[in-house]
């Protein structure tokens, strides 16, 4: 019998066994994790993946519609060519959201006027150094 270095306290002689022809244990009690599912899209699964997503699915829904990882589904539509409908900000639409809020107009205005999320101009306005104005209604906690 092969010796084991380092072997776990306490083993048992059907575990040397399984470690030697590499078969596990009778009663292994260790939870193993799942294999992960690989899904395997066909031409026409593309196909209808494409239509969906032009009709307005998002790649969330359509993750769940497959059963795939919703960056998988990014990789196959970028493969067919097609355009993504998420937006980044340009420096110039940086400088012109910029413009907008010092002007008055709300994260949701400016968000609504280029097509993006809210949160997407706040990040870009806390990283470009603009305080933001409170939320209307909004009072901070006293320190």
């Amino acid at each position: 019998m092969r010796q084991l270095s380092n072997p776990p306290a306490p083993i048992r002689h059907q575990d040397v066994a399984a470690v030697q022809d590499g078969t596990p244990a009778a009663d292994d009690s260790r939870q193993r994790r799942p294999r992960q599912l690989q899904v395997r899209l066909t031409d026409d699964d593309v196909d209808r993946l494409v239509a969906r997503y032009q009709a307005g699915l998002t790649l969330n829904e359509l993750a769940t519609a497959f059963g795939a990882d919703r960056r998988t589904l990014a990789g196959w539509l970028q493969q067919r060519g097609v355009a993504r409908r998420g937006r980044r900000l340009t420096p110039t639409d940086v400088s012109e959201s910029i413009g907008l809020y010092r002007v008055g107009w709300s994260l949701a205005e400016i968000a609504d006027h280029f097509g993006v999320y809210p949160q997407s101009i706040r990040y870009h306005l806390q990283k470009a150094g603009i305080e933001l104005r409170p939320r209307p209604g909004w009072t901070p906690k006293p320190t």
